[in-house]
């Protein structure tokens, strides 16, 4: 029996499907294949490429807590840190947000000139494609054909409104008008490109497309996890469940739920392909809140350990389980 798991978008609530992770590892559930909708691609990717998830909780802690945090009030200080070369000098921390400060600034000067202008994103992305890609570079994977496991990392070409489906094997599937499939990209670049989250990442160009993030379209991918030759797929699902958020006052987190709403009404349709959904409840951690990364994982890990009596009923049977 062919087990697939399929992670969703969440921005740094991700962390919590490497705490699922390690419940399967303890659990001796093995995982035959692995999808990953954006923050979850990069998740996948790892893993894919042959990491534990304890050697990925690792990587995930060296995050810079301080720059993944979209408080007006430090942007300032973080700045004036940047240009004193401040933040170069820890080098066992990994920055995960790059601002295009350039770009923004060329923006403003343009407006204030009233000359056309356009920014497609407040930050570059260039980090997280870095880190991927060293580190996926480490276990000898360069295109996502070389994984160890087989993946799936959804994006969307806004342009054409069309899925972008990175995969490690596209040999049984054919292009439709919804659905182009690429096994030929570097896998950083495929991660790059469903983490692409609208207004706050610039989209990826990838071979004339301009690609964002995979959850407009499907932010937890099960289905290709079946056409892959999953029997059983198991969901984590990270995305908003109907609940009221208060906190949404400023223009990255009216984004975040923006998406998140449309990805929530998608995905009551787009889970019927799953045979188990753990739903980890983590809605109170913003999108780049770095500094509860620990406490995502934790949290993730908690949740797969209470339903993995129900996780292993599901391997048993046919019933869909959902663990809210």
């Amino acid at each position: 029996m062919k087990i697939g798991v399929a992670l969703s978008g969440g921005g740094i609530r991700g962390a919590a499907h490497i705490g699922v992770l390690k419940v399967f590892e303890e659990a001796g559930i093995p995982i035959n294949m692995i999808s990953g909708t954006s923050a979850g691609s990069i998740v996948g990717a790892l893993y894919a490429s042959g990491y534990t998830a304890r050697e990925i909780e690792e990587i995930f802690l060296r995050f810079d807590k301080g720059i993944a945090d979209f408080d007006w009030g430090k942007l300032v200080p973080f700045a004036v840190d940047l240009l004193l070369f401040k933040r170069s000098q820890d080098r066992e921390k990994l920055n995960l947000v790059d601002f295009d400060f350039i770009g923004l600034a060329i923006f403003a000067g343009n407006w204030i000139l009233r000359r056309k202008g356009k920014i497609d994103g407040f930050v570059k992305g260039n980090v997280i494609e870095r880190t991927v890609k060293e580190y996926c570079n480490r276990k000898k994977v360069y295109t996502i054909r070389d994984v160890v496991i087989p993946i799936a990392i959804p994006a969307v070409d806004i342009n054409t409104a069309q899925t972008v489906m990175f995969i490690s094997n596209k040999s049984f599937l054919k292009d439709t008008n919804d659905t182009v499939y690429i096994d030929d990209a570097d896998i950083s670049e495929a991660v790059r490109a469903s983490a692409a989250f609208p207004v706050v990442f610039k989209p990826k160009m990838f071979r004339n497309r301009r690609l964002v993030d995979g959850g407009i379209t499907d932010n937890v991918p099960t289905k290709i996890l079946k056409d892959m030759g999953a029997d059983k797929v198991f969901a984590v699902n990270l995305g908003y469940a109907g609940q009221t958020k208060a906190e949404i006052d400023n223009i990255f987190e009216i984004a975040a739920q923006s998406i998140d709403v449309m990805a929530y009404n998608l995905s009551k349709i787009k889970l019927k392909d799953a045979d188990y959904i753990l739903k980890p409840g983590i809605y109170d951690v913003r999108l780049l809140e770095a500094d509860r990364i620990k406490e995502c994982i934790d949290r993730g890990y908690l949740a797969a350990k209470k339903a993995l009596p129900d996780i292993r009923k599901a391997l048993a049977i046919n019933s869909m389980y959902v663990i809210s």
